[in-house]
C-alpha cells in the first residue's frame, strides 16, 4: 500500500508533461471538493492514529486473535492510503500538485502511525492467556 502512494506521486509528476494543465472542473467546485477531501483526510488520519495507538485486545484462540490483528492493521493501512487517493483526485480536478503533496505527506505520516510493530502485536497477543 505504501508503494502505491509513491506510484500516485509519480503520476502527479508525469501527468503535467503528458496532458494539458487546465483544471477539469470549475474553481468553485474544486474549492468545495478541496474542503471535503481535506475533512475526510483529517478524519481518516485521526482514525488511523487511533487504530495505531491502541491495537485491539482480541479474545479467543491464538490464530483467531492474529487474524483480528491483521484485519485491524489492513483497515488502518487502507485509511492511510485513502488520504493520498483524495489528494490524487484533487490533483486530477485542479491540476495543482500542492493539493496532492499536502495529503501525500499526511498519508505517509498515517502509515508511520499504523504500521504494524512486532512489540505491540506481541503485547496484544500475550495479554489473553493462551490455551493449549
Amino acid at each position: 500500500m505504501i508503494v502505491s502512494v509513491f506510484v500516485y506521486a509519480g503520476i502527479v509528476e508525469l501527468l503535467p508533461r503528458l496532458a494539458s494543465s487546465e483544471p477539469a472542473a470549475e474553481p468553485a467546485t474544486i474549492e468545495l471538493l478541496r474542503n471535503v477531501f481535506r475533512g475526510l483526510a483529517l478524519a481518516n488520519f485521526l482514525a488511523a492514529a487511533w487504530l495505531g495507538s491502541r491495537p485491539p485486545r482480541p479474545a479467543g484462540e491464538p490464530r483467531a486473535r492474529l487474524l483480528k490483528l491483521k484485519s485491524w492493521t489492513i483497515v488502518g493501512l487502507a485509511l492511510a492510503e485513502s488520504i493520498a487517493l483524495y489528494g490524487l483526485a484533487l490533483f486530477f480536478l485542479s491540476r495543482d500538485s500542492t493539493d496532492f503533496y499536502y495529503l501525500f505527506l499526511l498519508s505517509l505520516l498515517s502509515f508511520i502511525l499504523v504500521f504494524p510493530r512486532p512489540d505491540r502485536w506481541k503485547d496484544a497477543l500475550n495479554e489473553v492467556p493462551m490455551r493449549s
